[in-house]
């Protein structure tokens, strides 16, 4: 596979390179920018800093099997590609779904279980200085399994990853499409619960049930979507998934009125999800710059957080006006729609070809 030099990359966005370059997807060594963490003209072939200066060399190279104590981490590996190559997650690790869900929990991130650890017999594992124990990271290192600690971007990193960003028009309007359509559907995820125990008196038990069901049927939905984006382009296949979750919230605030409309409703929405979730990442891959795969993919997962607020704070509003938990459902729609008019704007073929320059 082709392999890409990063000639500066910012230390927090250390966690996407070094996967990228530890699994194989391409990469390799960083001109360094922080002597404590990035220095890696001193280390032998297939070594890097981890961002406490330590030197981590994995088992394999490429890395084929690698664990993830910290959801961010979790998502960050699918988002670059990396998703086959995880064999195990920490329990909070939930995106993207349905996708992780089946891989082996190995406990909490603050006290995995470092026996199940040794079971899946990893090439590495990844750890956040944030969410994770220095101790974890010890006790595996000495049970002899490679460690490599990261962190999320700070606000400085993340300002000038925009600025950068700012320069590709296509790259910038995918994203600011991405953020909206997904809010709806993240939000609709969130406010689902409620929406069953408050509005149908659905038991709990029935949820759960419900949720496995979306997830299922995800599955099917991502693989459908696949084959769909080989026939009319992955834009387009999104297109036709936003259209679908508008259709989605439309059949809730008209018809579904019985858990078992519910569980209808539940199956849909992960049709759509996991379609619309996979094809999204794989249009922002072809619009990032070369060299600059960590930067963007880093700010992609971030900027999904960052702005998961939007969502539920309308939903909110229109409840508290209305009352209905229908119409602040149907409300999200405002979100489908203004994502849907800028993904139509995006020229994903003029996009690659303002980054190739």
């Amino acid at each position: 596979m082709h392999r890409r030099c990063v000639a500066q990359v910012a230390p927090a966005a250390i966690a996407a390179l070094v996967v990228m370059s530890f699994v194989g997807l391409g990469g390799c060594r960083r001109a360094p920018t922080d002597a404590a963490t990035t220095d890696t003209t001193d280390l032998a072939p297939g070594s890097v800093r981890d961002e406490i200066g330590r030197v981590v060399t994995p088992r394999a190279l490429p890395a084929r099997r690698v664990v993830s104590l910290a959801p961010n981490i979790t998502e960050l590996m699918f988002a670059v590609g990396a998703g086959a190559q995880l064999v195990g997650v920490d329990k909070y690790s939930d995106q993207p779904a349905p996708e992780v869900d089946r891989l082996p929990r190995v406990g909490s991130n603050y006290e995995p279980s470092l026996e199940r650890i040794a079971g899946l017999a990893p090439d590495l594992v990844f750890l956040s200085k944030s969410a994770n124990k220095r101790e974890t990271a010890e006790a595996l290192e000495r049970m002899g399994i490679p460690t490599f600690l990261t962190e999320t971007p700070g606000l400085a990193e993340m300002g000038r990853t925009l600025r950068d960003v700012g320069r590709y028009p296509q790259t910038l309007k995918f994203l600011i499409a991405y953020l909206l359509y997904n809010d709806a559907i993240q939000t609709v995820l969130a406010q689902a619960g409620v929406f069953a125990t408050e509005e149908l008196k659905m038991p709990l038990s029935s949820l759960a049930l419900a949720v496995l069901v979306s997830q299922a049927i995800g599955v099917f939905g991502a693989t459908g979507f696949n084959q769909l984006a080989r026939l009319i382009t992955a834009k387009r296949a999104v297109l036709c998934s936003v259209v679908a979750f508008t259709a989605v919230l439309i059949y809730t605030y008209l018809a579904v009125d019985t858990p078992l409309q519910f569980f209808v409703l539940a199956g849909l929405v992960g049709l759509v999800m996991g379609g619309s979730q996979a094809l999204s990442r794989s249009i922002f891959a072809q619009l990032i710059p070369h060299g600059k795969e960590a930067e963007y993919f880093g700010l992609y997962e971030i900027s999904d957080k960052g702005t998961s607020w939007l969502g539920p704070i309308v939903f909110g509003l229109a409840y508290q006006f209305t009352m209905s938990y229908r119409f602040a459902i149907l409300s999200l729609i405002v979100f489908l729609a203004a994502g849907f008019a800028m993904l139509v704007r995006v020229n994903v073929e003029q996009g690659t070809r303002d980054i190739a320059v």
